[in-house]
């Protein structure tokens, strides 16, 4: 937090930045300069949901991708945007935006496309079987481990991080 203060201090201090933000962060570049990308924000609802995966598959077919390929992709995220949008109905959170967001962000790299998939809330791992079995289905979710070459959680200051790695074929 200190840092933080010196930094915006010496911003002040010299109208100008004393170094970029990426390497105060210490932001490895190939998060930094990584794209093509696509950033999608949609309302916790089914309605909104199920339409991604077709944003999804048009984007990577733009970027070259093939037909297999992006389908197989815009199918992964999809199947886990829904689960967590039933996840979060069956749980609702005490205090909560009455429609919650989910960020999906694509990125197409050279060997590989990435889905990071966002959202506030109570943590959540989709990869945990056990926890909504029996509210709903998780059919999705194991067609997506199946499909995906790494599916990874994560949950950092109250945001659920699903990221979901599929190889192109």
């Amino acid at each position: 937090m200190g840092l933080l203060i010196a930094y915006i201090f010496l911003a002040i201090v010299f109208r100008k930045l004393p170094l970029p933000l990426d390497k105060f962060l210490l932001l490895k570049p190939q998060i930094i300069h990584r794209s093509p990308m696509i950033d999608i924000s949609v309302s916790n609802t089914d309605e909104e949901v199920v339409g991604v995966s077709e944003y999804i598959q048009k984007f990577l077919l733009e970027c070259g991708v093939s037909s297999r390929s992006s389908y197989i992709t815009a199918l992964c995220a999809e199947e886990l945007a829904v689960d967590m949008t039933n996840h979060f109905k069956a749980h609702p959170v005490k205090h909560s935006l009455d429609n919650a967001i989910l960020d999906i962000k694509v990125f197409d790299d050279e060997e590989r496309m990435e889905i990071l998939i966002r959202s506030m809330g109570t943590p959540y791992n989709p990869l945990d079987f056990e926890l909504d079995s029996e509210t709903f289905s998780k059919a999705g979710v194991k067609l997506a481990q199946k499909v995906a070459d790494k599916i990874i959680y994560t949950n950092i200051y109250k945001m659920n991080i699903v990221s979901i790695v599929v190889k192109k074929c």
